[in-house]
């Protein structure tokens, strides 16, 4: 039985291949900080089993344009924050890509030459690092302006399309996208902690906590 992984909601959409399953991070972002690919890991590390078909989620966006959370596709959800808008987000497909055994292909992938280097500077330099162990990416992902209505007793009732007629009853789009610039888009991943023992010389790698949504959302700025 596979484990469940806390996939995060990425704060905005990347390109696929921007973010893989065992790489060593910084940071989520792929503009502000150091980035070690894998180079010691094969398909045989990977599991590739967790399909949706025609995916859709309802995702709440802040003020500053990011997205902050997955809300599922219930009806009924409670009322957002002042400031938070809910988007249907509706995909035609998504797989998530995770790791067979997490902890052995993290020490498989810091025990390279190249990635003990790097680990030390990240150390030298302060730097946390996280380990990437699962990725969700979208086919044809697509975010618009959800329907919002007050359903009493804190909630509000979702709808994934927007009704709306102006005069002469012609259906008014939303007019608010997310647009993502590719047909694949990473939408989420899980991150994991990464913690570091320096044993003689080499650095030894041990799996941390998952991060939680708050927490990728501040490291991404």
């Amino acid at each position: 039985m596979s484990v469940p992984h806390l996939l995060l909601l990425l704060p905005k959409p990347l390109p696929s291949g921007t973010r893989v399953v065992g790489q060593l991070v910084t940071n989520p972002n792929p503009v502000a900080k150091s980035t070690l690919e894998p180079t010691t890991l094969g398909n045989r590390d990977f599991d590739d089993t967790h399909m949706t078909a025609w995916y859709k989620d309802i995702v709440a966006m802040n003020q500053a344009g990011e997205l902050t959370a997955s809300l599922g596709g219930s009806l009924f959800l409670e009322r957002p924050a002042e400031g938070t808008q809910l988007l249907s987000l509706e995909a035609e497909n998504t797989i998530v890509r995770a790791l067979k055994d997490t902890s052995t292909a993290l020490k498989t992938v810091c025990s390279t030459p190249e990635a003990q280097a790097w680990l030390r500077q990240q150390v030298q330099a302060g730097e946390d690092v996280y380990f990437v162990s699962a990725v969700q990416e979208a086919k044809n992902a697509s975010f618009k302006r959800a329907s919002v209505i007050d359903a009493g007793n804190g909630l509000v009732k979702v709808s994934r399309e927007i009704e709306q007629t102006g005069q002469g009853g012609v259906r008014r789009d939303s007019g608010l996208e997310v647009p993502t610039g590719t047909k694949n888009d990473a939408l989420a991943l899980e991150l994991r902690r990464v913690v570091l023992t320096d044993e003689t010389g080499q650095l030894s790698a041990e799996l941390g906590d998952a991060l939680k949504q708050d927490e990728l959302l501040a490291l991404w700025k």
